[in-house]
């Protein structure tokens, strides 16, 4: 996969993957860190698929692998909807209050 990205090294994707959940976990706002558990739910099918794409593991494997993370990685998400959730209402409520204004 990494030849695909111009790089050289192997496992350019899912090691950016990994990289960025961890430097996002480790983050000081509650947001980043959630986002960080996002994307460690995604660097297990990132791996599975650089597997496949570089020919070391298979397409089914690859595919499996994904099937098994899914409900992680809808998990995580749902985490994150979750804490967001009132930022949307508050948002949703001034754009509301402006409209009707004009």
């Amino acid at each position: 996969m990494s030849r695909e990205f111009g790089a050289t090294n192997g496992g350019f994707l899912y090691n950016n993957i990994e990289d960025s959940a961890e430097s996002c976990k480790n983050g000081s706002l509650e947001l980043t860190q959630r986002l960080g558990e996002v994307l460690d739910s995604l660097s297990e099918i990132a791996y599975a698929v650089s597997g496949a794409e570089c020919g070391d593991e298979s397409e089914a494997k690859a595919i499996l692998t994904a099937i098994k993370s899914i409900d992680g990685l809808k998990e995580s998400v749902a985490e994150l909807e979750k804490y967001l959730k009132p930022f949307k209402e508050i948002a949703e409520k001034s754009i509301g209050k402006s409209l009707n204004s004009k």
